[in-house]
């Protein structure tokens, strides 16, 4: 009964969020593909599927939040993550159907955790919540929108050498759906590690 309120809360108030943001963002902030630079894949001028801002070049739809760092934008991803299958003719169907079988899977997962296993309970909450508010867009809008840019600035050491190896200095922008699946699956890693110790300080120690 616990957990059911745990998951409840997180993902109705997570959902609630990521789709606000989302509002906001497409009402505020137009899309504008100037300076565009691919975050399909690392080579940005090779396949144009996802049009961002390049994040050195500024713009009046471009808000700097830390300065050559963090910039707020408006992107549209048809794609999975860093646009993967953007282009893809079936993308939807395949993304419904994959979705729906992850929602199945955690629903049937999350059903069998004991009471003492509230963090497992928090991280598929937040991957849930994530994979639902991402659906939301793929189901109204047929692509998801996407406003958070991190970016190393190219005229510096690192960003020259990341532009060097991947052809991009940013990390694609991404949205707060992502960060939640992100979230979750941490949690879902520090919860294995902790099983793991759990597990290895029950066994009794070998005998000589």
């Amino acid at each position: 009964m616990r957990h059911g309120r745990i998951f409840l809360l997180l993902v109705t108030s997570l959902v609630v969020f990521d789709q606000g943001t989302k509002i906001a963002i497409r009402q505020s902030l137009p899309v504008d593909d100037a300076g565009w630079a691919a975050s399909c894949t690392f080579d940005c001028r090779a396949n144009p599927t996802h049009a961002e801002f390049h994040p050195e070049r500024k713009t009046r739809h471009q808000h700097s939040v830390v300065p050559r760092m963090f910039n707020i934008v408006h992107t549209r991803n048809r794609g999975a993550a860093f646009g993967i299958l953007a282009g893809h003719p079936y993308r939807m169907a395949l993304f419904s159907v994959v979705t729906m079988l992850a929602f199945v899977f955690i629903l049937g997962y999350y059903r069998r955790l004991r009471e003492d296993e509230g963090l497992l309970a928090v991280a598929l909450s937040c991957v849930f919540a994530g994979a639902l508010g991402n659906f939301i867009d793929r189901l109204l809008y047929r692509q998801v929108t996407d406003f958070l840019q991190f970016y190393v600035p190219e005229d510096t050491s690192t960003g020259a050498l990341l532009v060097d190896m991947f052809g991009s200095s940013r990390w694609p922008s991404f949205n707060v759906a992502d960060s939640c699946i992100c979230v979750g699956v941490a949690l879902l890693l520090l919860n294995t590690a902790q099983e793991y110790r759990r597990l290895a300080a029950s066994e009794p120690e070998a005998g000589p």
